[in-house]
């Protein structure tokens, strides 16, 4: 029976489907959506949910290194810390070689560059490993997208793509995968699309997933994070 993946906010699953059960296991669901309009605070919501849960997750950061991760997650009261003391959460970090030659690691804690691609997938796959050994059921979540757009030239990102999506199919968890909307160009940004087992489009008034029929729902940003109503 396959394993389904619910997010934990109130309104949300029912997008879903008329059953609520979530996504199911394999799925890659792309995030997409102007500029600001709450996609990575989805993103930490429901990882922090399932974490919580006894559950494992990869976080993919390319927009910013652990120490501003944690803070970005604390400030909605969702504190990281235990579950990386425990080892749940397995972060690779694409920013901070950018800004010091030798970031300390730790077993999860992993750091490559935005800018080299090769070394991610290898970096990656050695994370999807490790959650997929931890738990029956992980998560993992790439922040963003549209930061390897800027760094790397199309066809070199599409590469690591599509090899990160064959590897969480493999292994049986989900991915979320955040694009700002217009950071690429529109063709590629439509082939993302339909890479995508579903779309989470976020206006920053409304959210629907496509591909799965389902209903438009509002949302705003509250100090607790997503209040979808």
């Amino acid at each position: 029976m396959a394993r389904y993946y619910k997010s934990g906010i109130s309104g949300f699953d029912e997008l879903t489907g008329k059953k609520k059960l979530g996504f199911p296991e394999k799925s890659i669901i792309l995030v997409y959506g102007p500029p600001k309009t709450g996609k990575s605070i989805l993103c930490y919501q429901i990882m922090y949910n399932l974490l919580e849960k006894n559950g494992a997750g990869l976080y993919i950061s390319a927009d910013c290194g652990l120490k501003e991760l944690k803070k970005r997650t604390n400030d909605f009261g969702w504190d990281i810390k235990p579950h990386m003391k425990n080892r749940n959460l397995y972060v690779i970090d694409l920013v901070s070689n950018l800004v010091t030659s030798q970031p300390y690691e730790k077993t999860n804690y992993k750091c490559s560059s935005i800018q080299k691609p090769a070394d991610m997938i290898v970096k990656v796959g050695t994370g999807i490993r490790y959650v997929d050994d931890k738990s029956e059921g992980y998560i993992s979540i790439f922040d963003s997208l549209t930061t390897s757009f800027a760094f790397n030239p199309d066809y070199q990102v599409l590469k690591f793509i599509k090899s990160y999506m064959e590897r969480i199919k493999e292994s049986k968890g989900i991915s979320f995968i955040i694009h700002t909307k217009g950071a690429a160009d529109e063709k590629i940004e439509d082939y993302l699309i339909e890479l995508a087992d579903y779309t989470i489009l976020m206006d920053g008034k409304n959210i629907s997933i496509d591909n799965l029929n389902s209903y438009k729902a509002s949302y705003t940003i509250e100090n607790h994070g997503i209040n979808i109503f």
